[in-house]
């Protein structure tokens, strides 16, 4: 019945592999005993990958469902859909399948099994941290973190589970290049957080100041400016009171001329205190 659905390339042979196609082979004749224990001895070989471990489950829900198991079939068919929210049966497919399926959508609701991770570097060492989202199925037992070394290759290091999964490592390469395997109670791995292919990177975080340098540099230019501005807005303000106090030794272009310097040193000194303002701030939104 799901044969068209379950059809696609698998990453690489392996058990599992093997055990899908047998499995997918007995559904396709109706031999669903032997379709049930053939996808349950694959998921229990520990060897699937994402593409494979949802075929598998998805196998394993339609011979449950037509074997009348409909409470093993639901309960495999919300882990299929963990794993593969796209999964769907076809419109002319048995009633022993709808009724599952249904109430399997229903439990899922639409939750897809997704892995958050968020890093921080300090020099070689950086902290990982994972949540687990979307696991209706109660699905995920552990995670693996597969950090890249120097020959190319990736170690996989366990992730310590508290809240969430998080651990310290130390990055063998520059770019600390990793992925992350959320893997079932028998290894298959269900979900990643990059891939072999696709790693994920690690870039150095640096302190406060370091990140922000230019914007202080300018700051401090500005701040500088501004205070230059002010000693002369107080100093035209000063030589303003002396000429009013002494108006017969002061010509009218002198008092000018202090007013000027004045309103000058006033005006830059409020604008050079703004752009401190501006650039101050930019650094608490960066």
């Amino acid at each position: 019945m799901l044969a068209a659905v379950l059809t696609g390339a698998v990453a690489r042979a392996s058990a599992a592999d093997q055990a899908l196609r047998a499995a997918q082979d007995a559904a396709d004749h109706f031999d669903f005993p032997r379709a049930e224990a053939a996808a349950r001895e694959g998921l229990a070989s520990g060897t699937a990958l994402p593409d494979t471990a949802w075929r598998l489950y998805a196998v394993l829900a339609e011979s449950a469902a037509s074997m009348g198991k409909a409470d093993a079939a639901v309960e495999a068919f919300v882990r299929a859909l963990e794993l593969h929210p796209a999964l769907d049966i076809p419109p002319d497919a048995s009633p022993k399948l709808w009724g599952p399926f249904q109430r399997a959508l229903r439990a899922a609701s639409g939750q897809s099994l997704q892995l958050v991770t968020h890093a921080t570097r300090t020099g070689s060492t950086a902290r990982v941290h994972v949540e687990v989202r979307g696991d209706p199925g109660r699905l995920v037992d552990r995670l693996v973190l597969c950090l890249e070394d120097a020959a190319g290759g990736f170690t996989r290091l366990p992730l310590a589970r508290s809240a969430a999964f998080e651990n310290d490592i130390q990055c063998g390469t520059e770019r600390c290049r990793h992925y992350v395997v959320a893997a079932d109670g028998f290894g298959n791995e269900l979900a990643w957080s990059g891939s072999p292919q696709q790693p994920l990177e690690i870039a150095e975080s640096h302190g406060w100041a370091r990140r922000h340098v230019f914007q202080l540099v300018g700051a401090g230019l500005a701040l500088g400016v501004g205070a230059a501005f002010a000693v002369t807005w107080l100093a035209a303000d000063l030589q303003l009171a002396h000429i009013r106090g002494d108006m017969g030794s002061y010509t009218f272009a002198e008092a000018r001329a202090a007013d000027q310097a004045r309103t000058r040193g006033y005006a830059g000194f409020l604008i050079s205190l703004g752009v401190t303002g501006l650039v101050l701030g930019s650094t608490l939104l960066w």
